[in-house]
């Protein structure tokens, strides 16, 4: 995609949620999970829609079609404790 084109549809998509007060909405399916570094297409969906007020809106933000309801960002977790020393019996 030439950057013209972007440039439009990033216009368009702000002007559309200034108007309607942040309904401004991606759905996505599955297909943005089978390439590499899909993370980062996520990402940049969800910086559009936080930028232009439409994350958290009733109507606007990002939605999914086809099972993509646990791929939403979050904090790291934290690693599991590691395993206990000094337990195991002489053999």
């Amino acid at each position: 995609m030439d950057a013209g084109k972007a440039a439009r549809i990033a216009r368009e998509f702000a002007a559309n949620a200034e108007e309607s007060g942040g309904r401004s909405m991606i759905v996505m399916g599955a297909g943005t999970n089978h390439w590499f570094h899909s993370d980062t297409i996520y990402r940049s969906f969800l910086t559009l829609t936080t930028l232009t007020g439409c994350q958290g809106v009733n109507g606007g933000g990002w939605a999914h079609y086809v099972g993509q309801e646990k791929v939403r960002p979050s904090p790291a977790t934290p690693r599991s404790p590691p395993p206990p020393t000094g337990t195991a019996r002489p053999g």
